[in-house]
C-alpha cells in the first residue's frame, strides 16, 4: 500500500534534516497556508525502515557552497511574494 506524506520546510538557509520512510519519492513542492511543504510517495508499510534526508533552501542570488551535490526540487514565494526560495535535497 502506498501513501502520500507531507513534510514542512523551514524558510531558512540552514540544512534541514527530515526523517521519512526509506525510498520515499518526491512528488511536489507547494506553499500551503503560508508554509512551504513537500509531498512524497511512500510505502505505507509501517515496518519499513526510516531514513534521514537533508534539504536546503537558497534565495535567488544567494551563493551556493561547492562542492555540494544537490537535487533541485522547485521554487516558491515567501514573505508575501517578495522573496523566491529554491529547495534542494542535499545528496551527499
Amino acid at each position: 500500500m502506498k501513501q502520500i506524506f507531507k513534510y514542512t520546510l523551514k524558510t531558512i538557509s540552514d540544512p534541514q534534516s527530515i526523517e521519512m520512510p526509506s525510498g520515499a519519492v518526491f512528488l511536489s513542492l507547494l506553499v500551503q497556508r503560508g508554509d512551504p511543504n513537500m509531498w512524497f510517495l511512500c510505502d505505507g508499510d509501517t515496518t519499513r525502515p526510516y531514513e534521514v534526508r537533508r534539504f536546503q533552501l537558497f534565495a535567488t542570488g544567494e551563493p551556493i557552497p561547492e562542492p555540494v551535490a544537490l537535487g533541485y526540487l522547485g521554487a516558491f514565494h515567501a514573505l508575501t511574494g517578495s522573496l523566491v526560495l529554491h529547495a534542494f535535497e542535499v545528496l551527499v
